[in-house]
Parts: C-alpha cells; sequence; structure tokens
C-alpha cells in the first residue's frame, strides 16, 4: 500500500531534528524504517513529516568507554554492526544474540538500536537483553539531555517515555568487573521472526559458583517489555543449579496474565517465560 503523504527533513546536527520535531506536531524520527515504513503503508501511522537521522554524524557505531567502563552504542548503530562486534559478543552476549535473531540479514541491515527502541513495540528482541543488561537510553531534547534506565523507557504497547521533541543518541551498557555472563531465547513466530516471547538472562557469580547479581528481561508476553524482579532476588546468593532456576523463575511469573492475540494465548506466553528463563540463565551460568 501507499502511505499518505508527509513532508520529509534530513538534518545534519541533533539541533535541527529538535527544532523540527518541536514546529511538527505528530512528526516522526526514520532511523532504519524497519517498523515505522511499514505502518506507514498499512496506514497505522500518518505522520505529517519525517524527520531523517542519517546525514547526522556521531550516532552510529560501538566504542567502550572507561571510568566508568560501559560500552556506548550510538543510536544509529545497526542490529548486524551489534550482532558481529567483538566488544557485544562477549561483555554483552545477549545483545548480540537478541540482535542476530531479528528478521533476515535484509531486516538486520537497516534496523537500528534506536529506532527498535523508539517505537516501543511489545514484542521486539533487543528490549529484552537491554533490561537484563542493566542499560541506559540516553537522549536530547530542547529541555537537555538525559539517561533513562531501561526498566523505566517502556510505558505501554507502542508507548515510551519519550518527549515528542526527544531523540535517542545512544544506549549505554555497563561493565561488570569479575565478568558478567548473558543469554538470549526467543520462541519466534515462524510468520515474521518476531518473538512470540524473548527472554534475556545475565548472571555475575562469585569464585565459589554463588550468584552475586542476576537479571532477567522479557519482551512478546506483556503490554510492554519488561524484568523479573522476584526471580532475580530468588535467585542472588544461590549456587548456580537448574533446581534453583526453576524455582526462582516460578515466583517471577505469580501475577501475569500475558497478553493473548491470534498467535498465542496470555497462558500460554507466560508457560513460554518459564521454559526460556530456565533456558537463557542455564547458558549464561554455562558461559
Amino acid at each position: 500500500m501507499i502511505p499518505a503523504s508527509f513532508d520529509y527533513a534530513a538534518p545534519t546536527s541533533l539541533e535541527e531534528v529538535v527544532t523540527l520535531l518541536q514546529a511538527h506536531q505528530g512528526a516522526r524520527v526514520l532511523a532504519g524504517g524497519h517498523d515505522l515504513l511499514t505502518q506507514m503503508k498499512l496506514h497505522h501511522l500518518t505522520p505529517p513529516m519525517l524527520v531523517d537521522l542519517r546525514q547526522i554524524r556521531g550516532l552510529r557505531g560501538i566504542t567502550k568507554v572507561s571510568n566508568p567502563d560501559f560500552l556506548q552504542i550510538g543510536a544509529m548503530t545497526t542490529c548486524t554492526e551489534i550482532a558481529l562486534h567483538a566488544e557485544v559478543l562477549t561483555q554483552a552476549t545477549a545483545l548480540a544474540e537478541a540482535a542476530a535473531s531479528i528478521g533476515d540479514m535484509q531486516a538486520r541491515n537497516a534496523s537500528t538500536i534506536g529506532g527498535n527502541l523508539a517505537f516501543g513495540d511489545p514484542a521486539a528482541d533487543l528490549p529484552a537483553a537491554l533490561l537484563a543488561l542493566d542499560a541506559s537510553i540516553v537522549t536530547q531534547s530542547a529541555q537537555g539531555g538525559r539517561t533513562i534506565p531501561a526498566d523505566q523507557f517502556f510505558a505501554g504497547s507502542f508507548r515510551t517515555v519519550l518527549e515528542h521533541d526527544e531523540v535517542i543518541t545512544a544506549v549505554h551498557i555497563p561493565l561488570q568487573k569479575g565478568g558478567r555472563r548473558s543469554a538470549y531465547e526467543k520462541f519466534k513466530n515462524p510468520a515474521n521472526g518476531y518473538p512470540i516471547v524473548g527472554v534475556a538472562a545475565s548472571l555475575v557469580r562469585q569464585e565459589n559458583g554463588a550468584i552475586v547479581s542476576c537479571r532477567l528481561g522479557f519482551t512478546g508476553a506483556e503490554a510492554h517489555p519488561q524484568r523479573l524482579y522476584q526471580a532475580e532476588e530468588a535467585i542472588k546468593g544461590k549456587k548456580a543449579s537448574a533446581a534453583a532456576f526453576s524455582a526462582a523463575v516460578a515466583l517471577g511469573v505469580v501475577g501475569l496474565k500475558g497478553r493473548s492475540d491470534l498467535y498465542a494465548s496470555g497462558e500460554y506466553r507466560v508457560h513460554l517465560i518459564t521454559v526460556l528463563a530456565e533456558r537463557a540463565l542455564a547458558r549464561a551460568q554455562a558461559g
């Protein structure tokens, strides 16, 4: 289908982007366009203007920063670049696996981490990994910059806490001393590759095998990506084992109802969380 008519701008600075967004109510930022343009062709979205970020320097690439130690991933970095980057593969494995699982090569070459997050799709892969990795989203607006923890970023189905004139510029993933191991598991829709449910796990262990830190993020099962807080707390201090993981995950899903659609019932999605969380934890602890 042909989208409704719209104006187009390709600014060369973030200041221009913010000015355009302020001047045009309802304007949308164009990053990779993988999700946005599809929804526009279906007339689910009809923005009056698209503000293209592809001419702005400094929004693409992955850098390791010291003091404090973190990976900085530019908002326009593609999923292919994330999936293949050596530091991401070793320091943020769950994110590399989530990025590699998206669609096909053409989709991964177009999709960007900033666009993936800003669109707020409840079944996007990357948010689960970013929740598990304690990531933060860095933004810029007319009011200045801010850094938003990933677990405070999603506000509902296709909704985030971004203001109208606010643009994602980067994602920060803290690096854990002593090593953090992580993994991503998903049960995908065979028609489009989106996760029916996806779960990411990260673990930090002491030399004696006790778990110091655990984070679990899931996507696809509720109105927006979330963490399994109760499971995380139940695992801390325990020795890594299948029994410990199973018991903790069972606590973590208490109260979840899951969203139902033509692909799966809410009950089935909650069941998938338990299965995939246990698998992700097992792979993370095996390292």
